[in-house]
């Protein structure tokens, strides 16, 4: 899925209506007698996995956000103090990587840190408690994924992987080509990139495999855009993306038509008659306590 700054910005308040809060309540059950939590957030992007989780978690938190970009670092400094006076937490930063907030009675330290993810062996695996991650896996390497589950294997953290896509899309109006543009689209998310193949569509299932095999209590939640006639800025964007991924993977004689689906799509969301289903999954993986080795 795309992966820019001002993406990652419209997306968001779709990301926040989809995500299960009830894996986020497991999570936090699960952890209920601790009075401090450390996580580590993959790939952060503007923070936003930072905003959605720490709330539900009630408990002091350390968090240290990872990403590679550092646009997207100060994005996320920056959207977050925006949030935090929004809501009357308490913020503070003492530098442009470390800040803190106060929610309720609970303290949370978070530290933002520019990183190359590529190595899973040299993340801080064994200081944190939570891995956490927003929309990755289908863009992540099977080879990568494996490499992650074997560091999750001797350190044992739990995770929550939130809003993988699977694969789905449903539109209404409906056209003819609605589910060979979608199977191009999936085939172009599995093609090469500088990670290797991606997971794309298969996100979900492999690393839900990955997870058991490993030793780990899997629960799973659907998190769906479902996205209507006020979201068309959104479906436009998607649109777009959705076209020029397939026009990579379709033949050159279908070319036309292609843009006749793409014409019509744009036509009906324009005029606020587009619905569109964009299927995601959230997976949260917690240790079996006796199952693992470390």
């Amino acid at each position: 899925m795309e992966t820019g700054t001002d993406w990652l910005q419209l997306r968001d308040h779709y990301d926040h209506l989809a995500s299960s809060g009830d894996l986020q309540e497991e999570l936090q059950s699960f952890y209920e007698d601790r009075n401090e939590l450390r996580v580590l957030d993959l790939y952060c992007g503007n923070g936003a996995s930072f905003r959605h989780l720490a709330p539900t978690l009630n408990t002091n938190q350390t968090w240290l956000l990872l990403e590679n970009s550092t646009l997207l670092l100060n994005q996320a400094m920056e959207q977050t103090e925006a949030w935090a006076l929004e809501n009357g937490f308490y913020f503070t930063a003492t530098s442009d990587r470390f800040f803190q907030i106060h929610i309720g009675s609970t303290t949370h330290n978070c530290a933002l840190k520019l990183e190359s993810l590529k190595n899973p062996h040299a993340l801080p695996w064994e200081s944190h408690d939570i891995v956490t991650a927003s929309s990755l896996l289908d863009r992540a390497s099977q080879e990568w994924l494996s490499e992650v589950f074997s560091c999750f294997k001797k350190h044992e953290p739990a995770f929550l992987f939130n809003l993988n896509y699977n694969g789905m899309m449903i539109w209404h109006p409906t056209h003819p080509l609605d589910a060979r543009v979608t199977t191009a689209f999936n085939r172009y998310l599995r093609t090469g990139r500088d990670t290797g193949l991606t997971l794309g569509d298969r996100a979900p299932s492999i690393a839900t495999k990955m997870a058991e095999d490993t030793g780990y209590e899997i629960f799973q939640s659907r998190s769906d855009w479902h996205l209507g006639e006020k979201d068309h800025d959104l479906i436009l964007r998607q649109i777009d993306f959705i076209e020029q991924a397939a026009r990579e993977m379709i033949e050159p004689e279908s070319l036309e038509i292609l843009n006749g689906w793409s014409s019509q799509k744009k036509y009906e969301a324009r005029g606020g008659r587009c619905r569109l289903t964009v299927g995601h999954t959230d997976i949260l993986g917690l240790p079996v306590k006796g199952v693992f080795g470390g």
